[in-house]
């Protein structure tokens, strides 16, 4: 999970504009140090569940999936936007790590599967 950072934008920061990335529980920890485990947990919960309804809603299996989710100053979370097809350049290389180790699972539970 990352976090977008706005320069200068109102709402919604975009890195193509001057936005600019960083990882979640850094800029948490030291943006919202009351909150930040909660944000986090909340997040995780979001991450274990939207994708398995998102693909039913679509009816579609995804690989990749990237949820927007706007923080409140309360520590809510609201998605605001969800793609399957989510700009990864900026993270090419953990992008590709996940797949490998989501590929050798697959290989390792479905192995008596097919013999």
């Amino acid at each position: 999970m990352l976090v977008r950072i706005g320069i200068g934008q109102k709402i919604i920061s975009n890195i193509n504009e001057g936005g600019g990335m960083a990882e979640l529980e850094p800029f948490l920890k030291a943006n919202r140090p009351d909150c930040w485990e909660l944000i986090v947990e909340r997040l995780r919960e979001l991450a274990a569940t939207v994708p398995a309804w998102f693909e039913e809603q679509r009816g579609v299996e995804l690989c990749t999936l990237g949820i927007d989710v706007a923080i409140t100053d309360a520590g809510d979370l609201h998605i605001f936007e969800i793609n399957s097809l989510p700009f990864v350049d900026f993270n090419l290389g953990q992008v590709a790590m996940r797949r490998v180790a989501y590929y050798r699972w697959l290989a390792d539970h479905h192995r008596g599967e097919h013999q």
